[in-house]
């Protein structure tokens, strides 16, 4: 990962109000031919609550957040980002997945269902605008909320 992917990444996480310490915990990325998908997933208790409001995102001890950025060649770009989530008792839940963009990034947000310490299965397809290729990646993440 170059040093830009990094702070283009941080720069997401940072604009859902996770503070840069807790950042670096959740640098995750993918790589695939010239693009770079980075991902995390997390209790929605770590948002500040002007930002899950922001976002449209419940705050609770019983929601967690999906966030995937995508770069190619190091810049962000748009996608369409379907996502599902599984729990330890296989119960699947669609992950509906928004765009944000800022100043420094392009990122789809999602909340869904979780218990406390539980670990959580992630499956996610990404299709980046203009390319006629998709890219899945799948992740587990044990997730405690605050």
């Amino acid at each position: 990962m170059t040093r830009r992917d990094l702070g283009l990444f941080v720069a997401a996480i940072l604009a859902l109000g996770i503070l840069a310490p807790q950042a670096a915990a959740y640098e995750r990325a993918q790589h695939y031919d010239d693009y770079s998908i980075y991902y995390n997933a997390m209790a929605s208790t770590r948002l500040s609550p002007d930002v899950a409001s922001q976002y449209e995102l419940q705050r609770s001890r019983i929601r967690g957040v999906l966030m995937i950025t995508v770069l190619h060649d190091g810049e962000p770009v748009s996608a369409r980002v379907d996502a599902r989530a599984l729990n330890p008792r296989d119960q699947l839940q669609t992950v509906r997945m928004r765009e944000h963009a800022d100043g420094e990034g392009i990122y789809s947000v999602g909340g869904f269902r979780m218990e406390d310490g539980e670990r959580m299965r992630f499956e996610v397809r990404v299709r980046p605008e203009g390319h006629d290729r998709e890219y899945t990646l799948e992740f587990s993440e044990r997730l405690f909320s605050d």
